[in-house]
């Protein structure tokens, strides 16, 4: 059985591109309209009155108003009940007038629906296209997940990542790091990471430790790396908590405490952090800080494998062929082993040659 490496950069990529709360535009600019003023001015005293106000304002045809009464549908605040449909029909409205902020929440209405891609692209585009920063990021971001588009994805993320926004800053130094759409340049990684980590931003956080850990850009410094693991897990970042866990039972940084490294790997195991579930099933395996329990062991293992964690797959592979936790079952451990061979590791595939299944379909 074998210990899971440390997270890759890939993870990390895919956990940055989500688009962060705070990314919506609820408040552009208003158009000046007295109506739209009233309803705001209504809305700070909480006058009662204020969504009716919002709406004459959006009826009339207000484009800010119209953004502004669809995202309060939305979200169901300030005494509106949630309704998509009708946000959606608001955003929509403004959109078609070119007002950016309505477009760029339209597509994400739209996109939390599982609306039209193509629509959810043009939207983004128009609206990044008048500057508007969260929309650049989520252009950047949306291409990426498309794939194929990684160097026009760089240029909005740059766009956005200069006009501060934290979550571009942390994806672009990803991009520097794997060298996507760019050459990969770990300095210029770490100098993006540092940006968003000036602003608290966890999963740049997370990078800059994992930076100091790899000796990646910067020179070898596992106690650098610790204070930032230290940092984005304060923030209950999950690879964070278990990059901490990791130094923990590896004595990088700190005192070797297998005991302590548990502690870590279970706040990350349960949020459902697939390597943090798999580590912790080790523990478990081989009784390395918490008491030897293969029942346990096999239960964490499953939680990481049913998530196509290839390492748990393999893992669990393993104690299905020894009957370790779970009754004895080689067709079990077999089809773990397969998973596993399929997500590209090399141990798993080395078990089935062992088994003699490796091209066998039983």
């Amino acid at each position: 059985m074998r210990r899971p490496a440390a997270i890759l950069a890939a993870a990390v990529l895919v956990a940055t591109l989500a688009l962060p709360a705070g990314a919506r535009a609820e408040d552009a600019p208003a158009d000046g309209t007295a109506l739209l003023a009233d309803a705001e001015a209504a809305f700070a005293r909480h006058d009662p009155g204020a969504m009716d106000l919002l709406r004459r304002a959006a009826e009339s045809g207000a484009p800010a108003a119209q953004n502004a009464l669809g995202y309060r549908l939305e979200h169901g605040l300030d005494g509106a009940a949630a309704d998509p449909a009708e946000a959606a029909a608001w955003f929509r409205r403004a959109a078609d007038q070119g007002f950016a902020a309505a477009q760029h929440n339209l597509a994400s209405l739209l996109e939390a629906g599982h609306g039209d891609p193509a629509e959810v692209l043009r939207l983004r585009r128009a609206a990044a296209e008048q500057g508007l920063t969260a929309a650049r990021y989520a252009l950047g971001a949306g291409l990426l997940h498309q794939g194929g588009h990684d160097p026009e994805a760089v240029h909005w993320l740059t766009l956005a990542a200069e006009d501060g926004f934290a979550a571009a800053q942390n994806s672009l130094g990803v991009m520097y790091y794997l060298g996507r759409g760019v050459a990969k340049d770990p300095v210029q990684a770490m100098s993006w990471y540092r940006r968003a980590a000036d602003q608290g931003y966890a999963e740049a956080e997370n990078n800059i430790g994992q930076l100091h850990a790899e000796g990646d850009g910067v020179a070898p410094d596992d106690a650098a790396a610790l204070v930032w693991f230290r940092r984005a897990a304060a923030q209950n970042l999950p690879a964070a908590q278990y990059h901490v866990g990791r130094c923990y039972e590896d004595g990088r940084g700190v005192a070797a405490d297998a005991a302590e490294a548990a502690r870590w790997y279970r706040l990350a195991a349960d949020t459902g952090f697939a390597p943090a579930q798999d580590q912790l099933g080790w523990l478990y395996a081989h009784g390395t800080g918490v008491p030897q329990d293969d029942a346990a062991a096999a239960d964490w293992f499953r939680r990481a494998a049913d998530q196509g964690y290839a390492p748990a797959q393999s893992n669990l592979g393993e104690l299905a062929y020894y009957g370790r936790g779970m009754p004895q079952d080689t067709g079990a451990a077999v089809k773990w082993f397969r998973a596993a061979a399929a997500g590209g590791l090399e141990h798993a595939r080395q078990w089935l040659v062992v088994l003699g299944r490796a091209s066998n379909g039983s």
